[in-house]
Parts: structure tokens; sequence; C-alpha cells
């Protein structure tokens, strides 16, 4: 990277890096770089699904990207819920994560999202009402629970499959 990483993950005999220097690499851990995939602005999050071919991306552009992790390929873009007729210019994605059919992003003001890759139905879980998440790490899935580590010292967990309710983890 020409800059400082940001986030890092590994999974298996996969690393990977994202950096301010608006880049995200995908490392095979016996061999070097395998993949660069350019991003508009800083990577501030990043997730892989368990079955290594998708590694979910955010950034500083308000924006969470699904890539095939082995091509390479861009395969999706979601945004962040817009106010009104604009995408919140100083939000970013501040963590995200990937199970089963399900990604979750969130932003730095603390908006919760649930994308369904099957329907390509999206829900927003929070508008930040809770205010913003404890860190990039804020975020964790694991089949269809999602849990949300808030700063406010609390956390919120939904089952995102039946209907998205969402219930108290902690105060």
């Amino acid at each position: 990277h020409a800059s400082g990483i940001s986030c890092v993950l590994i999974h298996g005999a996969v690393a990977v890096t994202g950096s301010r220097d608006r880049s995200c690499r995908i490392w095979h851990t016996t061999g070097g770089v395998k993949r660069v995939l350019p991003h508009p602005r800083r990577v501030t999050a990043l997730s892989m699904h368990r079955n290594l071919q998708i590694l979910v991306t955010g950034s500083a552009d308000s924006m969470t990207r699904l890539w095939n992790a082995e091509s390479g390929e861009l395969m999706h873009v979601l945004h962040l819920p817009r106010e009104g007729d604009c995408w919140p210019l100083a939000d970013q994605v501040v963590s995200v994560a990937v199970s089963g059919e399900h990604v979750a992003y969130s932003s730095s003001s603390g908006i919760v999202q649930v994308w369904n890759r099957r329907t390509h139905r999206s829900c927003t879980l929070t508008k930040g009402e809770y205010g913003p998440l404890g860190s990039h790490l804020s975020l964790a899935m694991r089949e269809n629970l999602l849990v949300a580590g808030f700063k406010a010292g609390f956390a919120k967990a939904w089952d995102v499959k039946a209907l998205f309710s969402p219930f108290l983890l902690a105060t």
C-alpha cells in the first residue's frame, strides 16, 4: 500500500488489507498479493464470507461493496440511506459483516442496515437514534443473528430473518 493500513482480516489462507490509499488488497498467505481492488476513497471496513468467495468492503464514500474475492469482480454496491435528495457526504461506512445471505453495514453516525443478497432487499435497523457505533469492529453476524455495539455502552441484536425485529442484548 502507498499509505497507512486502516483495516485487516485473515480468513483461512487469505489475508485482506484496506488502506487510506483507496485500495483493498487480497493476499494469499503463502505467496503475495492476489488482487488489488480500487476504491474512490479510503477503505474503512472489511468482512469475508466463510466460503471465501465474497469480500465486503466499506469505505469513506458512504458505500459498501461486495466483491468476488477470487476474480476481483465488483458484484454489488450498497449506499447508506439518503437524507432527502442527497447522500450523507460526511458519513462513512465504519463496520461491515457478512453471513449466509445477509450483509450488514453501519455508518459513523450510527445507521445500521442489512441487505439480503438473494432478494436484493435492504432494511434500516437504526437511523442513528442510539448514537454512533463503538468502532470499526462494532458489527458481528453469525447465521441470522446480527449484533451492533454502540459507544453509549450497550449492544442491540437482531434476528435478520425474522422480520428484522430488534431486541436489547446488554445495558
